[in-house]
């Protein structure tokens, strides 16, 4: 029992000594941290597991390359960098690519394709409205604005984030959805892609 204790105790100790070390080195004016440090490399690990299916689909390891995708997909919030928020749409294009590429090779057709990428231009959308909104009201509370004004901030602010919350989970159900689809789907059918 007291070996069980010990070790959830190390891990709340890990945990606390991460978030400790994020917060310091993040605030320091290191190069290379720079703030969204953490976000570029998030997007780099999910290209990197890009990179791993497409490795795994040149070796015809089809079932692998399926379990990986809900792992490539970039689903967090973009606090620091707009730039980066076209890097992700970038790559979610490249995952779709890479999706397409599979159901053809498996000769299985991707029929929520259209669902699928919407929901991906969507989540992009969200996320310029949310940067945008943010940065008002960031510049809003500087200048001392109303107390209405921040509130009205805040509550779109809000509402912005829970659509891209709501998003994020309708985008991994359905991708998740659509793989499945890929690997259970038997026969080989003509889908036309637009």
């Amino acid at each position: 029992m007291t070996e069980v204790l010990l070790i959830i105790l190390a891990l709340i100790g890990a945990f606390l000594i991460f978030w400790i070390l994020k917060s310091v080195l993040t605030a320091l004016p290191i190069p290379g941290l720079k703030r969204g440090f953490f976000e570029r490399w998030k997007l780099r690990r999910s290209q990197r597991v890009l990179g791993e299916i497409d490795k795994l689909i040149d070796q015809q390891e089809y079932a692998r390359a399926i379990q990986l995708f809900p792992s490539c997909l970039y689903l967090d919030l973009v606090r620091s960098d707009s730039d980066l928020i076209g890097r992700v749409g970038a790559h979610h294009v490249a995952v779709l690519n890479k999706t397409i590429l599979l159901s053809d090779l498996m000769e299985r057709p991707l029929s929520d394709l259209a669902i699928l990428e919407d929901l991906l231009n969507t989540r992009i959308q969200l996320l310029r409205a949310w940067f945008e909104l943010r940065g008002q009201r960031q510049g809003a509370s500087r200048k001392s604005a109303p107390k209405w004004a921040r509130e009205e901030f805040r509550k779109k602010e809000d509402e912005i984030s829970s659509k891209l919350q709501l998003n994020a989970s309708t985008v991994l159900t359905q991708f998740e959805r659509s793989l499945e689809a890929v690997a259970k789907e038997g026969g080989s059918q003509s889908v036309t892609y637009h």
